[in-house]
């Protein structure tokens, strides 16, 4: 039988008739239109009374043991609360939520993936997908209560080192701060210190133990560049990532980046006081966190170490004694 092709390249036997196409063409427009009203992507199905129903399906990650909670479905702009791991299990590991990649971070470029605790609203914007975020401890947190105020704070051991998991919130007459006066920031972001606050008088010292208490609660010590290079080190590429909390970085205006934690070492944001006796970096659009250390670079500026909101490391410059920054502490 000889074979002809169509103006579509399409072949048709000999004695076929077109017809056959022309019938079937406004069955595929009236599905192309139906089809072209939803946003790419979106299952017409999950479309009811003009609202949009979205599904958000939990990925065990690794698991060894149970299964993966059932997908959940809801209204576009709803807040669901998301579930436990239930019988989800894996060995060695804990499980401390969701997370938006499998790694916990975006891509490769050292920017922690966004995480979601169990308790708190999750709101619908679409069809996502969340990994199961499991932590092999490497740390555990202890406590240290300072006998001069009675305040407890959390401690973490990271490497040989054992760092206060808090900034320091201990009162001094001289040179110390909230930031922007108001008490709530001191209770949740610690005191802000000048230099010679923090240090108590000593002279700079940049060894390994400083044996500068300054500031500190008996037996621990301010850390010298040698120890917060020591602390760097231990946790490797990313450190800003890896040091910041998971939660507290964001702000009403912009999105910024939280944190991996995995060393426990929570940092938050806690901004500076400069010595016109403004404050900065905890502004809608800039938000940092400010370390002391025991090291000087000249008579009037002394080290510090900084985690930005926007940025994956954790850095250190010179600044003028007269600033207010936090301060960690490291058992002696």
């Amino acid at each position: 039988m000889r074979k002809k092709v169509n103006n579509c390249g399409g072949i048709l036997a000999k004695g076929c008739s077109k017809r056959y196409l022309n019938a079937a063409l406004p069955i595929v427009l009236a599905l192309f239109i139906i089809l072209s009203g939803c946003e790419w992507g979106e299952d017409p199905a999950n479309y009811y009374g003009g609202t949009r129903y979205y599904t958000v399906t939990f990925i065990s990650n690794g698991n060894t043991g149970g299964s993966a909670p059932a997908p959940m479905q809801a209204a576009e702009g709803s807040n669901i609360m998301l579930p436990s791991q239930g019988n989800m299990t894996k060995d060695g590991y804990s499980f401390e939520g969701w997370q938006t990649t499998s790694s916990g971070y975006i891509g490769n470029n050292g920017y922690a993936a966004n995480i979601y605790t169990t308790n708190i609203p999750y709101t619908i914007a679409g069809r996502d997908t969340l990994y199961a975020r499991w932590i092999n401890h490497t740390y555990y947190y202890g406590t240290l209560t300072d006998t001069r105020d009675g305040q407890t704070y959390k401690t973490v051991k990271i490497g040989d080192q054992t760092w206060m998991a808090e900034n320091l919130n201990y009162w001094t007459q001289d040179s110390s701060w909230c930031y922007d006066n108001n008490t709530d920031n001191c209770n949740k972001y610690g005191r802000l210190y000048s230099w010679n606050t923090a240090m108590a008088g000593s002279l700079s010292s940049n060894e390994n133990p400083s044996r500068i208490q300054g500031i500190c609660p008996y037996g621990w010590h301010l850390p010298s560049e040698n120890e917060w290079s020591v602390l760097l080190t231990t946790v490797g590429s990313y450190s800003g990532t890896k040091l910041k909390a998971i939660s507290g970085w964001d702000t009403s205006e912009k999105r910024y980046h939280n944190g991996t934690n995995e060393y426990g070492f929570s940092a938050l944001p806690g901004g500076d006081r400069h010595a016109d006796g403004s404050f900065n970096h905890r502004t809608n659009t800039d938000v940092q966190g400010l370390w002391w250390s025991t090291t000087e670079y000249g008579s009037d500026k002394a080290n510090s170490y900084n985690i930005n909101g926007d940025y994956t490391g954790c850095g250190n410059s010179s600044f003028t004694k007269a600033a207010g920054y936090s301060v960690r502490c490291i058992q002696n």
